[in-house]
């Protein structure tokens, strides 16, 4: 049985769906910082959460796939999977941080 060798359109998907999921995060983030400290910051958060999520799954998604194709050398350029993985790290990183800092 021939395996399929992901070539870059496989990446190039991947990186596309984590700058999709920067549009929910960019709205959280706007909302967060509209709203002053106290108790209607806790609204804000839980919006925050709720467009978190999608991005946390799309996020896991490529991280998965990405990593699997690696694993079993499956990637014509593993370099740009390695960068895409660490965007997709750094994109769910990034908001916990934020979170906690506010």
């Amino acid at each position: 049985m021939t395996e399929s060798i992901p070539t870059d359109r496989g990446i190039a998907w991947c990186a596309f769906w984590l700058l999709v999921g920067l549009i929910p995060l960019g709205i959280a983030w706007s909302v967060m910082d509209a709203r002053p400290p106290g108790p209607a910051r806790l609204g804000a958060g839980l919006i925050f959460l709720a467009c978190y999520a999608p991005v946390l799954l799309i996020d896991l998604i490529c991280i998965a796939a990405l990593g699997h194709a690696l694993w079993k050398s499956r990637v014509r350029t593993p370099v740009r999977a390695r960068w895409t993985i660490a965007a997709a790290l750094l994109q769910l990183v990034l908001p916990i941080a934020y979170l906690y800092s506010v």
